[in-house]
């Protein structure tokens, strides 16, 4: 009884959760992720380097390369060594199963 109390006062002295508009794991219109997941996915089967994606966005190397690293993360594109100049670069596509 005394716990079923104890439980009741913290979950009352808990503070209102507040609406979030843009939580994580969600890709927002407009963003640079988003840009670039429709420019690869336009083109299925065709390879971007990182310097394609920049001019075709019109974003910052910053912006396209955090969004081409989350987009990896999230398994949305493949990335593969670029072995045509240094195997440091990377080739990017959309995923066929997300095409």
């Amino acid at each position: 009884m005394i716990r079923q109390m104890e439980a009741y006062s913290l979950q009352r002295n808990k503070p209102a959760i507040r609406y979030n508009p843009r939580p994580p794991g969600v890709i927002q219109p407009g963003s640079a992720s988003d840009l670039i997941l429709r420019i690869l996915s336009e083109s299925p089967g065709r390879f971007f380097t990182c310097g394609q994606l920049i001019k075709e966005t019109g974003r910052t190397h910053a912006s396209v390369s955090f969004a081409l690293l989350y987009l990896r993360d999230q398994g949305l594109i493949d990335a593969f060594p670029d072995a045509a100049r240094n195997p440091r670069y990377m080739r990017y596509r959309i995923k066929r199963e997300a095409s």
